[in-house]
């Protein structure tokens, strides 16, 4: 067993942004579809797009905290609905080939702990 866990985004987040086109910066967002260049991946499912696949691209901070680590950047999610990943013990199965790859890891108090590149 790691000792980490896997979270994808709140379904709330990815939910309210497939209805209203719009994140919590004011963004109107729209779809584009994956290429084979860029399938991903999806940060509600956390599988990688299927190339011509829709997706919405959108700004995104991990958590609602005011301080340094609350940081601001770009994710995709899937046009139509997809099952938030659940298996929380384990990484994601379609990820673990990705590279490169970069882990953002909070503690409970939703302070940044490590962050990891690899190649």
């Amino acid at each position: 067993m790691p000792n980490f866990r896997v979270f994808p985004i709140p379904n709330s987040v990815a939910l309210s942004i497939r209805e209203k086109r719009v994140d919590d910066f004011g963004h109107r967002l729209s779809v584009s579809a994956a290429t084979e260049n860029d399938t991903g991946p999806c940060r509600s499912c956390l599988t990688v797009f299927v190339p011509g696949e829709g997706r919405i691209l959108f700004s995104y901070a991990p958590n609602q905290h005011d301080h340094p680590y609350n940081e601001v950047g770009p994710i995709y999610i899937h046009k139509i609905d997809c099952q938030p990943y659940t298996d929380h013990e384990n990484f994601p199965p379609e990820l673990r080939t990705r590279r490169p790859l970069t882990l953002r890891c909070y503690a409970q108090t939703a302070y940044a702990s490590a962050a990891s590149a690899g190649s």
